[in-house]
């Protein structure tokens, strides 16, 4: 056992009690143990076991381990003094402050906006305990903050957090970092032919919108990077009608529009050199008089038929002309952020997100942020097999489900179907539909599992940061042999 330079210095302050507390106690790396009333400054104390201090990137995990030990151990820490009712936690930086403020920014935060105010609890507020690490605590604090606002919208019930109120929470929650938020009414998304936004709206009674935003600090002259994201404020499925269970669940299909307003907010407060641009629809899928029916021929701004051969699936319609609109701008590379298949969870669950990519180096961006925030995404293949099964539909040049059905919703079939929207362009498919839970508590301690998790902003963030701030990466460490 070795204790860092505060906590030595902290165990000596009390006459070595706490060395003997945690040396009787144990703790498994990951892992804290809660004390009570050793000291009058501090009555509540944590102690977290990070592991190793050398542990480094691991080839096999794809994670910068040293990182990812001081997150869980640390977010645990701050979970059992947060429920312990600490409304202020005080942080050793443990030789790596920007990490450790990610994870307490993180598992300090709970939704309880609906609730009423004397069934709320107080806001944790996470500080450093060593002034000198004040910097680069505030920079991890950017990034856990930026992933917080993206489970915050996440999280907020569909009868608020309308398309409108959508809007709304980007120009009060952007517009002050010094980024733009155009929102376009219905008469501005039929004047650009993006019917595919308006086709998967048409059964609910909130009109569509559509955003684009723009943070521009880098060269005039550099092609922005662009991001495209889906706001389905809320999903009955349409027609298709979904289980209770599963539209309950649906209110979270805005995730990957509240990852990017949440990456855009972080990368505007860390002030990177960089032009990107995103593209959002805003709209319900609901089911009524109006709303398209299964078979419905539909077609996209590029001239492709396009067969909605289930309603459940509107939303890669609308993504269609997003896509293809985004592309239509010339950007540097384009990242499709969307939560378009219902078998992620199943196949990843909370390990990774996959990722389909034209572009290796792009990939390789992508793979070293991940393992640098502890989110990491897993490369899949492209094959054109899959291409075939959504284009080879018998009344149209394509289908949004295709062949096989909903037997065959398979990831690489989606990201196919997305594929044929991004036209000649460097792009990134990221599907985030496994990764918006956290059902294992183990591996992210620091996300509470009652809560959306925002997972991929930092990861995403960390992403831009690399490319606009070209630097080394860091050496890999092999796997450790397992016997």
């Amino acid at each position: 056992m070795e204790f860092s330079k505060e906590s030595t210095a902290f165990n000596d302050r009390l006459g070595g009690k706490l060395e003997a507390l945690v040396t009787a106690t144990g703790i498994r790396q990951g892992d804290a143990v809660l004390f009570n009333n050793l000291d009058k400054d501090y009555p509540n104390v944590a102690v977290a076991n990070v592991g190793p201090t050398v542990a480094g990137l691991d080839d096999n995990e794809a994670m910068d381990l040293s990182k990812e030990n001081v997150r869980q151990a640390v977010g645990k820490a701050v979970v059992l003094l947060a429920d312990e009712g600490s409304n202020k936690v005080v942080l050793d930086g443990l030789n790596s402050p920007e990490t450790v403020a990610e994870a307490a920014t993180l598992a300090a935060w709970k939704f309880e906006s609906t609730k009423s105010m004397e069934n709320q609890g107080v806001p944790v507020v996470v500080e450093p305990l060593n002034k000198d690490d004040r910097d680069l605590f505030d920079r991890g604090m950017i990034y856990g903050g930026a992933q917080n606002l993206a489970r915050l919208l996440t999280e907020i019930p569909a009868n608020i957090l309308t398309p409108s109120n959508f809007a709304e929470q980007m120009i009060r929650t952007l517009c002050p970092c010094g980024i733009t938020v155009d929102i376009q009414d219905r008469d501005w998304i039929e004047s650009k032919k993006l019917f595919g936004v308006l086709e998967a709206s048409k059964g609910s009674c909130e009109p569509p919108l559509f955003a684009v935003v723009g943070y521009c600090a880098g060269d005039k002259n550099d092609k922005p990077m662009a991001f495209t994201g889906h706001a389905t404020t809320y999903d009955t499925g349409g027609m298709c009608i979904r289980e209770c269970d599963d539209m309950a669940y649906k209110k979270r299909h805005v995730a990957s529009a509240a990852t990017i307003v949440g990456m855009m907010k972080g990368i505007a407060q860390l002030s990177l050199p960089v032009n990107v641009y995103a593209y959002i629809p805003l709209f319900e899928n609901a089911t009524s008089g109006t709303a398209m029916h299964a078979s419905d021929v539909f077609n996209a701004l590029d001239g492709k038929s396009v067969n909605v051969d289930n309603t459940n699936f509107v939303n890669r319609l609308a993504m269609a002309d997003t896509l293809l609109y985004a592309a239509s701008t010339n950007p540097k590379l384009l990242v499709h952020v969307n939560t378009l298949s219902h078998i992620a969870h199943t196949v990843f669950g909370e390990v990774a997100t996959p990722l389909f990519t034209n572009n290796q180096m792009l990939w390789k961006e992508v793979e070293r942020a991940g393992a640098t925030m502890g989110d990491r995404a897993w490369l899949l293949p492209r094959y054109e097999r899959k291409r075939q099964m959504i284009t080879s539909d018998p009344l149209a040049d394509m289908a949004v489900l295709g062949e096989g059905g909903m037997l065959l919703d398979d990831l690489p079939k989606s990201a196919a179907f997305a594929n044929e929207f991004m036209a000649d362009l460097d792009f990134v498919h990221l599907e985030l539909a496994g990764v918006t839970k956290n059902t294992d508590e183990v591996t992210y301690p620091y996300l509470r599992r009652e809560f959306a998790t925002g997972r991929l902003t930092r990861t995403l963030m960390q992403m831009i940061y690399q490319m606009g701030c070209p630097h080394d990466p860091p050496a890999i460490k092999p796997a450790p042999v397992r016997k």
